[in-house]
């Protein structure tokens, strides 16, 4: 290498090189005047050279396998947050797509929308991520080709400036998909319960059945065989108008999703229908016969197009809206050889269960030409009265006797439903009367069920886990109940204190 290269004084080879700091000259060759330099010969100078740039590189080398490890490590919580955000957005698409079955197509469309997006937001997140993660190591790379042309303070120096800020980042993007996890989680405002009696009203006829409709400030009754419309404001029931039609005590009432009209049932085996024909001035539109014994349960379908109707006469009938608005008889299922007492539709309305008298629960599909069809009989040591879907393939049953609720979950492989866990309650004792039907409120992932003297609010979890919120305790078993669409209130009316009590969620 020496041959080659010539001093620009004399044009003669290199020989010498000044390594002293400060100096103009530094390359010598045998005519350059040496007086008073401190030189040491070409060949030293490259050895000495070469030595510093492979101790530079072995440094440099293992300052960066060093970090190599914290970087994988890195990477494997990056992984370990990404499995989380997708398991998050995989659990708020199967909320939405429950909720999306409560909602008219019109806002059905604006929440896959924002499902959506959701969805594209965690995948921007996941992706900054990764362009981070490559851009630090292609820098890095870069760093380590051009080592040698580079001064080994500064290369440390900038490795290390650069680690740190990766680092920064790397916490920065933690803590925005932590953040962006919790917000999506609490999306829909799971609030915390403590319902507290604020008020009451008398009602001396037995009351056995009370319903909200779903604006929350209208609420009916029954009142022995007539039916009360109460209009409720400001924590307060005030009565607007009785109706009379049923020979017998009313056990049960519904309102329609369109607020149109509403639905009771009777020990006398009637269905009737009401709708509001001016404001405040509600009339029987329709009767319903068919049943040949006392009503114990009703449902109206989100569209407020079927009816779902269960007796004491062990059958299950299903009526249809006609061209004329009125409901016929589309179907009778039949299966159970003792009294039905309750019935629960899933959100998506695809599958209905029914528990009765007989120790039996009976998984109901509808078929693709639109008739129910029994899917799975589920047989029991005892019986139950009161059911309840608690999501599209899960369901809540209340048994009658030992303080027992039980949870089902659909199995898929299988295709039939299996008990996942028992609840135990407060009191070991039989239930009581039989009407009271369990709730699942949708939004608040609450079920709130009679059994006994007791009514229990329960949240439904992540993970198929439940817990007991608060436990209301009433002098009597005979206590019947319903709460608003938004959670706020329950109303609960009892034999003993013979009141309808209004209880708010503070």
């Amino acid at each position: 290498m020496g041959s080659t290269l010539l001093c620009p004084q004399h044009q003669k080879p290199i020989t010498q090189l000044n390594i002293t700091k400060g100096q103009e000259k530094r390359i010598f060759c045998t005519d350059c005047d040496t007086e008073n330099q401190t030189l040491i010969s070409f060949e030293e100078a490259m050895k000495l050279w070469q030595n510093l740039e492979s101790k530079a590189v072995q440094k440099f080398q293992n300052f960066k396998n060093s970090k190599v490890p914290q970087l994988d490590h890195l990477l494997s919580k990056f992984q370990q947050y990404r499995e989380q955000a997708l398991k998050c957005i995989n659990s708020l698409i199967e909320t939405t797509d429950d909720y999306r079955f409560q909602f008219q197509k019109a806002i059905d469309r604006e929440i896959n929308q924002i499902k959506a997006l959701k969805e594209d937001m965690d995948i921007k997140k996941l992706k900054e991520i990764s362009e981070i993660l490559s851009e630090k190591l292609t820098e890095e790379e870069n760093e380590n080709n051009h080592v040698g042309n580079l001064n080994l303070e500064r290369v440390l120096i900038k490795e290390k400036e650069l680690f740190s800020e990766l680092k920064k980042n790397s916490v920065m993007i933690h803590l925005e998909i932590k953040q962006l996890i919790q917000q999506n989680q609490q999306e829909v405002k799971i609030r915390p319960v403590n319902f507290q009696q604020i008020n009451s009203i008398k009602q001396q006829y037995d009351c056995y059945a009370l319903t909200f409709n779903k604006a929350g400030n209208v609420v009916v009754s029954g009142s022995g065989k007539d039916i009360i419309v109460w209009k409720f404001e400001q924590d307060k029931l005030t009565q607007l108008q009785t109706l009379s039609g049923h020979n017998y005590n009313v056990n049960c009432l519904t309102f329609s999703y369109n607020q149109l009209f509403f639905v009771s049932g009777a020990c006398d085996s009637q269905i009737m229908i009401w709708r509001e024909q001016a404001k405040n001035n509600w009339k029987c539109d329709q009767t319903l016969n068919e049943h040949a014994n006392s009503i114990c349960s009703l449902i109206i379908s989100q569209n407020d197009d079927f009816i779902y109707s269960c007796s004491l006469d062990n059958s299950i009938k299903v009526w249809v809206k006609n061209l004329d608005n009125q409901f016929e008889l589309y179907q009778s299922l039949l299966g159970h050889t003792g009294s039905v007492y309750s019935i629960s539709l899933n959100l998506k309305e695809t599958q209905l269960i029914s528990s009765s008298r007989d120790k039996s629960i009976i998984v109901w599909e509808v078929g693709e030409d639109k008739l129910w069809k029994k899917l799975q009989i589920i047989q029991n040591d005892d019986y139950g009265y009161r059911i309840a879907f608690i999501s599209n393939v899960a369901f809540f049953w209340q048994r009658y006797g030992n303080g027992v609720a039980q949870i089902y979950l659909f199995d898929k492989q299988l295709l039939n439903y299996k008990l996942l866990k028992r609840i135990n309650m407060k009191e070991q004792l039989t239930d009581g009367y039989y009407l009271c039907p369990s709730i699942f409120h949708k939004k608040q992932h609450l079920i709130i069920s009679k059994h006994s003297k007791n009514f229990y609010i329960l949240r439904k979890l992540q993970n198929n886990r439940f817990s007991l919120l608060q436990t209301i305790e009433f002098p009597s078993s005979s206590l019947f109940g319903a709460i608003s669409s938004n959670a706020d209130y329950l109303i609960v009316w009892n034999d003993k204190t013979k009141d309808i009590q209004i209880w708010k969620n503070q």
